[in-house]
């Protein structure tokens, strides 16, 4: 029981909407079970009937989506027995339990059953692969720019201190994205590292200034923050700020150990 209060918590209404949404499959879903056999040339589907001692029927590769119909409908009934074994717990101890508890129902299942299945919440791994994959329209580089500073993953960038902040991410397994295009106030800006926050499924923003000795540099920095908080983006809550002058390198510890309370 301690181990479910000690992990993130999933309240009562998340779960009244995952039932509504699986109760809806479960009541369009075919009849019959999902039997699956690992064999030397592939994978076989087979559908068994209910209430029969038919032998079950081969599903071909035409016919897929009964498969997946059929897994689907597996998973959801596992996924329902455990929503409502969650909610009658929480109605009666009146504590949060772990949205993981529903995720494992999915990462329980084997390999070639889970590729048919589409879980009522995807699972961290799942939402930032979703997260990374979605296309968006970078800065930039002009023709005439021939800086060349790149990650440790081959991504360029504008800075040697930009280098440091993305391998520090790439080393801390956080996902980013470089100059991810923001809308503020009308505006589109660019801020130098887009993350997401795993944990509590949020995106936060990174931004290093690396001239805090130039005058006009500091200027332009006051005009941004006050941008960004007028956008509801807030120092110490989703906007992690790194600094550096002529004098203060950028610190690399340090900056784990930002990212790590940030995001712990």
């Amino acid at each position: 029981m301690n181990d479910y209060m000690s992990m993130a918590a999933m309240d009562i209404n998340e779960i009244d909407k995952m039932i509504e949404q699986i109760q809806s499959r479960l009541d369009k879903a075919p009849e019959g079970t999902l039997k699956i056999i690992k064999r030397k040339k592939g994978i076989e589907y087979y559908m068994r009937l209910p209430h029969g001692d038919e032998k079950a029927i081969y599903i071909t590769k035409e016919n897929i989506s009964l498969a997946k119909a059929l897994a689907q409908k597996d998973y959801d009934r596992k996924a329902l027995r455990k929503l409502m074994e969650i909610r009658q717990m929480l109605l009666k101890l009146e504590v949060s339990f772990p949205k993981e508890n529903i995720d494992s129902v999915y990462e329980n299942l084997s390999g070639p059953r889970r590729e048919l299945v589409s879980p009522v919440r995807l699972t961290d791994e799942l939402y930032t692969q979703k997260w990374l994959e979605e296309s968006y329209a970078g800065l930039g580089f002009r023709a005439d720019d021939k800086s060349s500073y790149y990650s440790s993953a081959g991504e360029r960038v504008r800075s040697k201190s930009e280098v440091i902040i993305a391998d520090v991410l790439l080393r801390m397994d956080i996902p980013y994205k470089y100059e991810c295009p923001l809308i503020i106030g009308g505006r589109t800006i660019y801020l130098d590292f887009t993350i997401l926050d795993v944990k509590r499924r949020r995106t936060i923003y990174l931004e290093h200034f690396g001239m805090m000795d130039d005058p006009d540099y500091s200027m332009n920095f006051t005009r941004k923050l006050a941008a960004y908080e007028n956008a509801g983006i807030y120092p110490g809550d989703r906007l992690i700020m790194t600094f550096e002058s002529a004098d203060v390198p950028l610190d690399t510890r340090q900056l784990s150990k930002t990212l790590a309370h940030y995001l712990g």
